[in-house]
């Protein structure tokens, strides 16, 4: 961001230290959200935010080489990111039946860091600071995007069957889980399918 937009490292600390805020709140909105209304839905529409709000913004921030305006625009990312990843581990989680969910959710995990993760500077480098008036990194973003939407768009939940933590995870109406009897100490979960997908 130093280099990028020539601001002091005081700013760039400043602007960093306000978009973590905007970022933890935007992760727990959103993780509300997805208990409220399911991780799907609120994916989906984080999902649209990420691949429309990266090129305005950073087109924005090339304008106008403001401190201000620069701050903006980083809490303006990192609040479409909070927005995606507060509902991304209640979604991947419902992907994978309890018994093999870490290994899951591990495996996707360091596949998908390995891939955009590390070939991120080498595309970045590719491509140059901008290519056709786009922002490199706001391009990079839209292609990462692409399987998240492909995901969403074709659920692999729809599937088969539904277990009762897909159910509550992807949109349908769960009860919650409450003692059998006050003594015993034993617990019942009992879910019903419901119609938000």
């Amino acid at each position: 961001m130093q280099t990028a937009f020539g601001i002091s490292s005081h700013v760039s600390y400043a602007a960093y230290l306000a978009a973590n805020v905007v970022l933890v709140l935007t992760s727990l909105l959103s993780g509300k959200l997805a208990d409220q209304y399911g991780a799907r839905l609120v994916l989906l529409a984080g999902m649209l935010m990420v691949l429309l709000a990266p090129t305005p913004l950073l087109l924005l921030a090339g304008a106008f080489t403001d401190p201000p305006v620069i701050t903006l625009v980083i809490m303006g990312l990192f609040g479409v990111v909070g927005l995606f990843a507060g509902a991304a581990p209640e979604g991947l989680a419902s992907l994978f039946p309890p018994e093999v969910r870490a290994t899951g959710i591990a495996a996707s995990y360091n596949v998908a860091a390995a891939m955009f993760g590390g070939f991120a500077p080498m595309f970045l480098t590719e491509i140059g600071s901008h290519w056709h008036g786009i922002p490199s990194p706001a391009l990079y973003i839209l292609l990462a995007a692409v399987p998240a939407a492909l995901a969403l768009g074709f659920p692999l939940w729809r599937q088969g069957t539904t277990s009762p933590q897909q159910a509550g995870a992807m949109g349908h109406a769960v009860k919650s889980i409450t003692p059998a009897s006050p003594d015993d100490g034993t617990v019942i979960a009992e879910s019903l399918r419901g119609e938000r997908l």
